[in-house]
């Protein structure tokens, strides 16, 4: 209801330079997103801050507008894909399964979470999947990993049920002035937590090593740099994390 009535809100407003290519929204007025603290200046770290990046339409986020826009460079028919989507984004998801993509849906809804995702998201531990080996196209799992202690188990879990050649889309906060992934203490508090690593529930903040960890399980990890022809108001510098199985 809300995203509904800012879209035709938006309709009305004065066109603007940026766009997004969920919605279809182009005007000047953007929401404001994030945090910013110590860390996450000292660390530089990308995918983290605060900025005024959602989109007034439809509250699509920066990340959103990215992932979107990378997989339509990918993919030319969504219609015969698999896709398992972990804490689902609301418009991302929906502009997926517009185009035909099978959508599977899963969040652990920890406590303390209060993300509304409907009746066609299941409650599902990422470091152990109920489905079958080998049954997606893709995996798409947005800030997921750096909440999950057992790393190393949720990336062979979604390495598991990927098909052969399948593909995953694995965002993460990354610093490039990290030599390594920064592990949380278990004794660390709150406070601690959001000074060594920049958020209260993350129990890490990955560095420059995370390729080579996660090339040992899966067969490729890139950085992807992803080119578009309007202005979709994207973080600057972050890429598409993209592994392939």
């Amino acid at each position: 209801m809300l995203y509904g009535l800012r879209g035709w809100i938006g309709k009305l407003l004065p066109r603007g330079p940026f766009f997004c290519n969920l919605c279809g929204y182009k005007g000047n007025i953007w929401l404001w997103r994030g945090h910013h603290n110590a860390a996450i200046k000292k660390h530089q770290i990308i995918g983290a801050g605060i900025r005024k990046c959602d989109c007034f339409s439809c509250g699509s986020s920066d990340r959103d507008r990215l992932v979107f826009e990378f997989l339509t460079s990918e993919i030319s028919d969504f219609r015969r894909l698999k896709f398992l989507h972990v804490a689902p984004e609301r418009q991302l998801n929906k502009k997926l399964v517009s185009l035909g993509a099978k959508m599977t849906n899963i969040d652990a809804r920890k406590s303390g979470y209060t993300f509304a995702y409907g009746r066609k998201t299941i409650t599902a531990d990422l470091t152990d999947l109920p489905f079958e080996n080998e049954s997606f196209d893709w995996v798409i799992a947005n800030h997921v990993l750096e909440h999950i202690e057992n790393e190393k188990q949720a990336l062979s879990e979604i390495h598991r049920v990927l098909k052969p050649s399948g593909k995953a889309i694995l965002m993460i906060p990354f610093s490039p002035n990290l030599s390594s992934t920064l592990e949380a203490n278990k004794n660390w508090n709150s406070s601690k937590r959001v000074e060594e690593l920049g958020q209260a529930d993350h129990v890490r903040l990955y560095g420059n090593t995370f390729v080579n960890s996660w090339s040992q399980i899966f067969d490729a990890v890139k950085l992807v740099e992803v080119v578009y022809n309007v202005d979709l108001n994207l973080f600057n510098g972050e890429k598409i994390i993209l592994v392939e199985k």
